[in-house]
């Protein structure tokens, strides 16, 4: 815009020059006529703007995209680690459901093998073997295990009771089997 104003400008100095020496002297010069109306330019695109512009137009349509709109993307540069996607939220794991107790199914006798008997005045004593555990328990009259209560005892036999259910446990016979 300045070149063409420029130019304007010497074109008009030149004529202003010529113009007495051609024009005879009877006549009349008006030399505001002589002096270029100015009509503001429509902008023109700098070179490289109208270079990119051509060259959007023949190929790839990224060359159309001003550099200036890319101002995040040169302070993101695109395979930087804070480019790479945020990993996935972890939102807190629900509580553990609580395990559903399986109710073992309740033998209907007891685990428990006799090995002796002790019958007091006022008091009984067992002496039982453990088939689970293999351990040794002594139960006095009233007590209790694996919920299987010692109710009475007598000679080579113990009644032991759990839920209404009553059982015997014998000691086995001299001969090898139970009685």
């Amino acid at each position: 815009m300045i070149a063409a104003r420029l130019l304007i400008g010497a074109a008009a100095t030149a004529c202003l020059i010529v113009a007495p020496v051609c024009c005879r002297a009877d006549t009349f010069l008006d030399l505001g006529s002589l002096t270029p109306k100015v009509e503001p330019v429509p902008e023109s695109p700098s070179p490289r703007d109208s270079a990119v512009a051509s060259e959007s137009e023949a190929g790839n349509p990224l060359w159309g995209i001003p550099l200036r709109s890319l101002q995040e993307a040169r302070e993101r540069p695109l395979f930087s680690p804070s480019r790479r996607p945020s990993p996935p939220a972890i939102s807190a794991a629900p509580p553990p459901q609580p395990a559903k107790a399986v109710a073992k199914r309740q033998p209907d006798e007891p685990e428990l093998n006799l090995l002796g008997v002790i019958i007091g005045s006022s008091e009984g004593y067992a002496v039982f073997l453990n088939n689970a555990t293999h351990a040794v328990i002594r139960l006095k009259t009233g007590e209790d295990e694996d919920g299987w209560i010692l109710r009475s005892v007598a000679e080579r036999e113990a009644v032991l009771e759990k839920n209404h259910r009553t059982a015997i446990v014998r000691l086995p016979s001299r001969s090898g089997g139970q009685r």
